[in-house]
């Protein structure tokens, strides 16, 4: 197996394609050979394009264009280039992480692929009565309506944490995700999205926060 440069000890792989289709189906594995090199080479030539994402108008609610990534996960090479792509791009703002936090659900997807490349730990944020008490709790407003997120109580202090959602929109999760890790005396140093909604202005709503996308909408 082919590890990540630096002292991480996550393996990036993906599935070399395109694949047979009797490998699909269950005939016996030793008909196709791949290497560790051809999985993890073969998902640094595949791109995440916005054309990869489905778009879903007026949903949840009118008005709102939701980009769905279920494309992506039923991809195993899209997933695993998204994944590699999630995990250049946290790089490129911090060489020391000690945790990276996710909210619940979509961020759970990538977050500890990420939080395992770079060696750190995960903290999941969990939607309300997820956590037995004591917690750190904050409130935020969606796009389409309020939310609230939990971590389990403790603290962190002077720990390193990298933000990670699948979406920037406004920007209201990842600031409620900020006063979370500052809650607990961590520092967060980062944040880090699968897409951006570059017309909603999330990313001037985070500043001075370093933040990074992959892949940007403009409508």
């Amino acid at each position: 197996m082919q590890k990540v440069e630096g002292s991480s000890p996550f393996i990036r792989l993906s599935l070399k394609a395109p694949r047979k289709r009797g490998f699909l189906f269950g005939e016996p594995r030793s008909q196709t050979l791949i290497t560790s090199s051809d999985l993890w080479s073969y998902s640094r030539h595949v791109s995440i394009r916005a054309e990869d994402f489905r778009n879903v108008p007026d949903w949840p609610k009118p008005g709102i264009q939701f980009k769905d990534i279920d494309p992506i996960l039923r991809s195993p090479d899209l997933l695993a280039s998204a994944i590699d792509s999630l995990i250049d791009a946290s790089e490129g703002i911090s060489a020391e992480i000690d945790f990276v936090i996710a909210p619940e659900a979509r961020g759970f997807l990538f977050g500890p692929a990420i939080a395992a490349a770079l060696g750190a730990g995960f903290i999941p944020a969990r939607k309300p009565n997820k956590l037995p008490p004591e917690t750190h709790s904050t409130s935020y407003l969606l796009e389409y309506g309020e939310d609230h997120l939990h971590v389990a109580h403790g603290s962190l202090d002077g720990r390193r944490i990298l933000i990670h959602d699948d979406l920037l929109a406004t920007g209201g999760t990842v600031e409620a995700l900020t006063k979370l890790v500052e809650k607990t005396g961590a520092i967060a140093v980062g944040a880090v999205f699968l897409s951006e909604i570059t017309a909603l202005g999330g990313r001037n709503r985070l500043e001075p926060l370093a933040v990074r996308s992959v892949v940007q909408f403009n409508d």
